[in-house]
Parts: C-alpha cells; sequence; structure tokens
C-alpha cells in the first residue's frame, strides 16, 4: 500500500524529480507488482475478512501495470491487478455474477457484510472499497487506457454492498453508525474516500450529500484539535494523522478527476436493515436511529437521536 503511495506521489511529480528518484521509484513498484502478482489473493470471511487486505494489495499492481506498461511483466501485472480487485469483495453465490471465473475467495457473508476483530465492522467493509477505488484512480492518472481495462474488476460488487449495508448506517451528521460497536477511533471520519469514490465514479446521490457532511465534520474536528491534526491525541499519533491526510488526499484527487464532479444529492431517508448472518438490526427514522448487535461475540444496542 505504501509503496504503491510512493509511486502515485512520483506519477504526480515525476518532471518535476530528478531521473534517478523517479528510476529507483520504479524499480521499487515493479519489484512490489512482481512479488505481489506471485501470491494469490486471500480468502476468509468469519471474524476476519481478506476483502481489505486483497483490495490495497492491488494498489502497487494496479500502478505498475499502467505506469509501466511496456514492461516485460506488464500484461502479468494487469492480470494480476484484475485478480486482487474483483477478489475483494466476494461471496459464496457467484451464479448470477459476469466475472464468476476470476472469482477465487469468500470475503463476504451472504447480506454482503463484512467481519473484521471478530465483529460487524463497517469500516474495514469500506477500507476495501476505497482501496480499490484508489487502484483505479492510480491506474487513471498513469494510463487511461489500462484503467479502462481495470474498470469493472475495481467497480466489482461495490454497489451491492454499498445498496445492501453501508448505506442504511450514514446519520444525519454523515458520519456512520457502528451497530456492533468500533475498535478504531470513534468519529475520526477516515472513511471519506470511499464516500467521494462513491459520488464522483458512481454518480449516488446519498453518497454526494454524505460527501459534504464528511467534509464538514472532518474539518470541524481539526478545528477543534487546534495544532491541525485530524484525529488528535485520542487517535494513536503519527500514523493515524498520516492515514487520514493520506485519504483526504485520494478524496481530492477522486474530485479532480471525477467522472461525475456534480449531481443530486439526497440526504438519508428511513431504512430498516436485517442481515441475520452477522446479526445485526439497524433501523433508520426521522427520530434517529437504533442497532441491536446480537451476535454472542459481540452484544450490545445503540440509540442515537437525530
Amino acid at each position: 500500500e505504501w509503496a504503491a503511495t510512493r509511486g502515485l506521489a512520483c506519477v504526480l511529480a515525476q518532471s518535476e524529480l530528478a531521473g534517478a528518484t523517479v528510476s529507483s521509484t520504479m524499480r521499487v513498484i515493479a519489484g512490489g507488482a512482481d512479488h505481489r502478482a506471485a501470491i494469490p489473493p486471500a480468502s476468509g470471511y468469519v471474524s476476519d475478512t481478506k476483502a481489505e487486505e486483497n483490495a490495497w494489495q492491488g494498489n502497487v499492481l494496479a500502478l505498475a501495470a499502467a505506469w509501466l506498461s511496456t514492461h516485460a511483466s506488464g500484461s502479468n501485472w494487469l492480470w494480476a491487478a484484475k485478480r486482487y480487485c474483483v477478489n475483494s469483495y466476494t461471496v459464496a453465490d457467484t451464479s448470477n455474477d459476469p466475472l464468476a471465473a476470476w472469482i477465487s475467495t469468500v470475503t463476504l457473508y451472504p447480506s454482503f457484510a463484512l467481519q473484521n476483530h471478530g465483529f460487524y465492522h463497517p469500516t474495514y467493509e469500506m477500507v476495501a472499497g476505497m482501496s480499490c477505488g484508489d487502484s483505479l484512480l492510480m491506474a487513471r492518472l498513469a494510463n487511461p487506457a489500462v484503467a479502462g481495462e481495470l474498470q469493472p474488476f475495481a467497480e466489482h460488487n461495490v454497489m451491492a454492498v454499498w445498496t445492501n449495508n453501508l448505506n442504511a448506517l450514514v446519520q444525519d451528521s454523515g458520519d456512520f453508525a457502528y451497530p456492533a460497536g468500533l475498535d478504531w477511533e470513534l468519529h475520526d471520519f477516515e472513511q471519506n474516500s470511499f464516500i467521494t469514490w462513491m459520488a464522483t465514479h458512481f454518480n449516488d446521490p446519498l453518497a454526494r450529500w454524505t460527501d459534504d457532511k464528511l467534509a464538514q465534520c472532518l474539518r470541524y474536528r481539526q478545528i477543534v484539535n487546534g495544532d491541525g491534526r485530524l484525529v488528535g491525541p485520542s487517535g494513536g499519533g503519527f500514523y493515524r494523522e498520516a492515514v487520514g491526510i493520506r485519504r483526504i488526499a485520494f478524496s481530492w484527487l477522486h474530485l479532480a478527476n471525477a467522472g461525475y464532479p456534480s449531481g443530486p444529492a439526497t440526504p438519508p431517508g428511513p431504512t430498516l436493515m436485517h442481515n441475520t448472518d452477522v446479526k445485526v438490526i439497524h433501523q433508520r427514522s426521522a427520530f434517529g436511529t437504533f442497532s441491536i448487535s446480537y451476535n454472542n461475540s459481540r452484544i450490545m444496542a445503540m440509540i442515537e437521536p437525530a
């Protein structure tokens, strides 16, 4: 993930960098892509999904295939990038999936819900989608033709995840509800680049509304911190801040290269989600949100007023 981030920075600033810096970065990307292409995507969905790992491992492959497309390994990197992207969001039933021949993993429950760290974890579900969006964006910035080949693989099951799980969790503030709790920093809003991708690439009206609200939440928290930090003292230090800055940068790049720079923006409405496989019930109404997690490892209920 971080090698690909270095590579993208080099792509964006290549004309301003020393030749030795560019060539050494190309070697890093080629070496990382060769290593990753030789390893199949991981499978796992009970308690410990492999969705987000497959998605971010695809970054270096996508960038290598696009930026170094004339390399002898270029076609192999593109094949592997497709394989990692398509195997990020997968369910066991592939009977109606046009990309079924590419799928070798199961990373989600049948309801398209995701578990990580032992419980229903919307944050990691968004991480997987945002990393596929990052891969497609990297490819588009380096080589639009390669990005065109990668696109259906990066989009695989993204809308199914959004419509079956994540869009039900949006709250009035633009932040998300977490029916089974959260083990990362609460209200750090770092899922923003997933939401920006949903708005600018898929033209989803709720995502566009949420993108605006999340940006305001993130900026307000930075103002409260008073020293430029996004998450602040409860967030675990430099690493959490670096991740937040990286995702803000990707949000900006999605907006700057948007397929849909503008469109309808619709606030969240009433909804009811019941995923029996992960044992989560979540309801959103005009009065607020109510959720129950009745998984034996994580039993809790939450009420949040509008």
